[in-house]
């Protein structure tokens, strides 16, 4: 039997983080994954990701202040360029309570941003056009993260500083003792003092060995890729990320979205949620109405419209009902540390909750009050 101080199962965006923060600190570290690194199944493949301050809660803000600062200081360690400023804009009705909340908090914050008209915001992006009564918030730090580009650089230093990776290895067995955890993946026993779970979609799954059932709802959620002919203005540096507030239109659960094409990419257009999935479900074929209700938007909200669709795939969201995380232990056993986002907006946060999710299993002193996401908001004899 392998022993180790720390298994990971799941290694996606918080699963990677977090080996790669355990190695950091001389841990043995064991991370499991049941398909293939960097696989598109989940929630963390992919060209690009929207890192932003412009946040509706101050709580999201002061983690973004941490993120950014994470980012930066890894890249510099990796050596490895995975952020890239775009600026971001968030667009619509005056009035509209999570806008106006947005700007609550990004204030509350002391976080600058320029407020402008629609006037204003088209001659400075004219890629976009706004109603005459939307308001256009730039914050000029936003920026695109590219997804599989971190999620392989945290397995490749994490692996330098000796961790264990281990793909195609789905966990068949796990049993937890208050002082260990015994996991059995492709017919192999492993032992560890400590189990931190960053199983995405298949959270529910691997908890189930520990009698513990999380109210997570995978939903089917889908990249759509466009080209719109003049490469230039739509790439980074050029196009920001932008979160479109139109609740008459789309509703809070399914606000559009948008990021600029990345290596070619092309252009990102979604909408923040979808219909309930079963992420052992075999088809993935994109939605066409989904493909057609997003180049609608473009032409209604760009100044030109998509000139052709590139490609479209599946990407999950794991929804808690607030949309807020759980990042906390097993309420049996304090050595399973459990990081069950993401709701569809962890990405940006992942080099940070791989922290702090490695601090919580090592019993060190954590510099930020994580109790917005513990278990005890919800009533979790419910889901045993």
């Amino acid at each position: 039997m392998s022993q180790y101080d720390i298994i990971i199962i799941g290694a996606g965006a918080l699963g990677s983080a977090t080996a790669y923060h355990a190695a950091r600190q001389g841990l043995r570290v064991l991370l499991l994954e049941q398909f293939e690194f960097d696989h598109g199944r989940g929630s963390s493949h992919g060209a690009s990701r929207i890192i932003r301050y412009a946040y509706n809660r101050e709580i999201y803000v002061q983690m973004a202040a941490l993120a950014f600062a994470g980012w930066r200081n890894f890249e510099q360690e990796s050596g490895q360029k995975l952020m890239h400023p775009t600026g971001g804009l968030d667009f619509g009705p005056r009035g509209e309570p999570h806008f106006e909340a947005m700007l609550t908090a990004l204030t509350a914050q002391q976080i600058p941003f320029e407020l402008m008209s629609a006037d204003e915001g088209m001659k400075r992006f004219p890629q976009f056009r706004f109603d005459d009564d939307f308001a256009v918030l730039y914050q000029a730090d936003a920026s695109v993260l590219e997804a599989s580009k971190c999620v392989l650089t945290h397995l490749n230093i994490a692996e330098t500083y000796g961790a264990a990776l281990v793909q195609n290895a789905a966990v068949t067995y796990l049993n937890a003792t208050p002082s260990s955890v015994t996991v059995v993946a492709n017919g192999v026993t492993y032992s560890a003092d400590r189990l931190i779970v960053t199983a995405g979609a298949w959270a529910n799954q691997v908890l189930a060995h520990l009698n513990l059932q999380l109210p997570l709802q995978p939903v089917r959620c889908q990249e759509n890729y466009y080209d719109f002919g003049h490469p230039k203005a739509f790439e980074v540096g050029n196009f920001p990320v932008f979160i479109a507030h139109l609740l008459s239109e789309y509703g809070y659960m399914y606000m559009p979205y948008g990021l600029p094409s990345v290596n070619g990419s092309g252009v990102k257009l979604s909408l923040h949620g979808g219909p309930p999935y079963d992420p052992e479900t075999a088809d993935r074929t994109p939605d066409t109405q989904l493909i057609e209700t997003m180049l609608a938007f473009a032409a209604r909200y760009f100044s030109k419209p998509a000139i052709r669709h590139i490609n479209s795939r599946l990407c999950l969201y794991t929804m808690t009902p607030d949309e807020d995380f759980i990042i906390d232990r097993h309420p049996e056993f304090s050595n399973v540390i459990i990081g069950a986002c993401c709701s569809g907006h962890a990405f940006k946060f992942s080099h940070l909750i791989g922290d702090f999710l490695t601090k919580m299993a090592t019993d060190q002193t954590l510099d930020f009050n994580l109790d917005a996401f513990k278990l005890s908001r919800f009533d979790t004899s419910e889901y045993r």
